[in-house]
């Protein structure tokens, strides 16, 4: 979904005759098995395949369709036909999306800025008063009346002017069918940055279960509520992606199909080779699969993780949550301990790999990439944490903590990912609003009777400590006003929340805080970051603000404080962390990763014996130890793992079966075969003794009084071809 900024261009170059290039439509044979109408309930014969971003854009625009009392507008001080006109200096864009009341609308655009529904219906002379135009002394009425109705004619010939080239695409004799149309479609876009993986992994999706977007959309559903809006735009609009969207679904659509196509992640960045597989191709047209397989790991792993961003780490608000790519470590455990691992129970660590990799202050995509190797190669779920908890790219460190510091001084902006994560903290303490009473009595009738909690049915907004206009007048001495987004007073130690009602009526915005009201009726200044040291000194800076005597030497005092609050922050962000890893290794649950749907593996093989942890776990290092072990389950007899090994140089093998029904494993007797001639000595000198007849197969007990035993000799074995690596690869 394009911004406001590539429609802008857009509606500009229709304005100007400028052409827009092609349009590509498909004709097909069943339309709405594969597509959706613009306008919901129309009937529809042909679905765009390219040009559907401008086509959708130039339609919202161009009806005048209304998103929260915006729409598109015209601002007349950039059109050439009332140069010289208008008071005031031209602005940057022609068009602009804009609130439809003049009065709602930013400064910059209240006046002489007409809604496009008004140029194309309203008399012109309604203008002057409803777009509450300026015009420069001298004009008269009859050069503004010529201006206005040349705007009107040139606004009339965006709808009538063939600007752009119309190919159709007619599904007949067997050309223009769906693959051929999504093949089409993935190679206009493959070049430059026009559409991105996601989206070409969508298109090959819908190709081969049309059902997808009804997934999505039901997921969407579940997360947001019907009152968000499930329409297709809603869920492709990439901006959303924050917010548990489209984007976000395929990455973990992504991550379920690596983990059951036993495909790797990648080690740059996340693969999406298996979409374009044809082994999912295939698995999708067998019979005997069932595709919403996949669309429901999916759902339920993030809505697991959505349940514990809100209720563990208190982010109940995910504008709050500062990017995605924090979860996946917690994406990938759920995914492979499925579905065991979405008890509620386990919330507290699935919080922990959320946390830490949101604070890691060198986050990066191989980072990330890397803790899931870990997570991958382990066998059971207590072990993948313990494993996760000594992973350097996990465990916290000194150095770490003097990242964090650093990155929190660097956190200037009220964007920033630290910025957005401290919210976390200020629900985790169960801070709320600052007292009304120190508000002018016309501002507290509006406001609820008491001081609302900082969640998000409050809208929680971000709020300066310190007033930015204070600041800016009286120590930055830039005329009263922070000019640049990335500055001191926008720093994270100079932050807080309070909710959209007592900051939406000009509350604290350009006043200090009544720090002696709050001290007398709450606890609440603690609970936003505010006591001992750090309320000295914001103390010291409000006395000298109400008596205009602040000046650019209570700088210092000013980063000081910061700075000391900034430490605070730090300290509850490790404690937290702290808190959370303290449980996070002694994982004691016997959870074991779910059976693959689709390339299952030795492992796979291993588990579905349900031998004792032990032995399976040694089984399973044996079928990995080398590249010269082949295993397969027995097809013609069921509950049989056949492990092959081959000695290097060799294409003789000998046989170690493993047999669910029975509880034991058969090591077949091979005289002479070097990796048999280990396994004997290692059984001879375990004093395991061999069934009568040296031909006779060697049987190990798999049964949970014998796990000890049969594991020490599996795990010695392990070990021996560990340490004659010239014998066996």
């Amino acid at each position: 979904m394009w911004n406001d900024e590539a429609t802008a261009l857009l509606l500009e170059s229709l304005y100007s005759g400028t052409p827009c290039g092609n349009i590509i439509l498909w004709r097909p044979e069943i339309p709405d098995k594969y597509g959706e109408a613009c306008v919901p309930g129309v009937q529809f014969d042909d679905l765009l395949v390219d040009g559907q971003q401008r086509t959708r854009m130039l339609y919202r625009a161009l009806a005048g369709a209304q998103e929260n009392d915006k729409g598109w507008c015209l601002d007349l001080t950039c059109e050439m036909s009332f140069g010289g006109l208008l008071a005031g200096d031209p602005r940057a864009n022609l068009f602009v999306h804009t609130a439809m009341d003049p009065q709602k609308r930013a400064t910059r655009h209240q006046h002489n800025t007409v809604p496009l529904s008004d140029l194309r219906a309203a008399d012109p002379q309604v203008w002057l008063s409803r777009c509450q135009m300026r015009v420069k002394d001298g004009t008269s009425p009859d050069q503004i009346q010529a201006a206005l109705l040349d705007v009107r004619e040139k606004v009339a010939a965006m709808q009538l002017q063939p600007l752009f080239g119309v190919i159709t695409l007619q599904e007949r004799d067997g050309r223009y069918g769906i693959d051929e149309v999504v093949s089409l479609y993935n190679r206009i876009n493959s070049a430059g940055k026009r559409v991105e993986a996601e989206e070409m992994a969508f298109a090959t999706l819908v190709k081969l279960y049309p059902a997808t977007v009804d997934c999505l959309r039901k997921f969407f559903d579940k997360v947001h509520g019907a009152e968000r809006g499930t329409g297709r735009d809603d869920l492709l609009k990439r901006q959303r992606e924050r917010s548990f969207g489209f984007k976000l679904y395929l990455r973990t659509f992504v991550q379920v199909c690596n983990y059951h196509f036993a495909r790797s992640s990648g080690t740059q960045d996340l693969s999406f080779g298996v979409i374009d597989s044809d082994e999912l191709r295939r698995w999708f047209a067998r019979p005997d699969t069932k595709p919403k397989e996949l669309f429901a790991r999916t759902t339920d792993v993030l809505m697991c993780v959505h349940r514990v961003l809100r209720d563990v780490l208190n982010c109940d608000d995910l504008r709050m949550l500062p990017d995605t790519e924090c979860l996946i470590p917690a994406l990938q455990m759920l995914i492979r301990f499925y579905p065991a691992m979405l008890d509620e129970s386990h919330g507290q660590r699935l919080a922990y790999l959320i946390l830490r990799r949101a604070l890691e202050p060198n986050r990066t995509q191989v980072g990330t990439l890397e803790v899931l190797k870990t997570i991958d190669a382990g066998h059971r779920a207590s072990k993948c944490c313990a494993s996760l908890s000594k992973n350097k790219g996990i465990a916290w460190s000194h150095e770490k903590s003097t990242g964090l510091k650093t990155n929190l001084a660097n956190a200037s902006t009220l964007n920033d990912r630290y910025v957005l994560m401290f919210y976390w903290l200020i629900r985790r303490r169960k801070a709320v609003d600052f007292v009304y009473g120190q508000l002018p009595e016309e501002q507290r009738k509006a406001l609820p009777e008491r001081e609302l909690p900082v969640e998000k049915d409050a809208s929680p907004e971000k709020q300066h400590i310190c007033p930015s206009s204070s600041l800016g007048r009286w120590i930055y001495g830039v005329g009263g006003r922070i000019t640049t987004s990335r500055h001191a007073a926008n720093n994270i130690g100079n932050l807080t929340y309070i909710s959209q009602s007592l900051n939406g009526l000009g509350g604290l915005a350009d006043t200090w805080m009544d720090t002696d009201m709050e001290l007398a009726t709450t606890d609440n200044l603690d609970r936003h970051f505010l006591a001992g040291s750090t309320l000295e000194k914001y103390g010291e800076l409000r006395r000298k603000s109400l008596a205009q005597e602040l000046k650019p030497a209570d700088e210092k005092t000013f980063e000081s404080f910061i700075a000391e609050r900034r430490a605070l922050m730090q300290q509850a962000f490790e404690s937290w962390l702290a808190e959370l890893e303290a449980g996070f290794a002694d994982c004691s649950a016997s959870i074991e990763p779910e059976q693959r749907l689709a390339n299952r593996q030795p492992a796979d093989f291993v588990r579905a014996l349900e031998f004792p942890d032990m032995i399976e776990d040694a089984l399973i290092a044996f079928a990995h130890q080398y590249g010269n072990v082949k295993t397969a389950e027995d097809p013609k007899r069921p509950g049989w793992v056949v492990f092959k090994v081959r000695e290097r140089g060799k294409s003789s093998t000998f046989r170690v079966e493993a047999i669910s029904s029975s509880r034991q494993i058969r090591i077949e007797s091979r005289s002479g075969h070097k990796v048999y001639e280990l396994f004997k000595d290692i059984l001879v000198e375990k004093m395991i003794v061999q069934p009568s007849g040296d031909h006779q197969p060697w049987l190990l007990s798999c049964t949970p009084q014998d796990e000890v035993v049969t594991a020490d000799v599996l795990t010695s074995l392990v070990a021996a071809l560990a340490s004659n690596m010239p014998v066996v690869s």
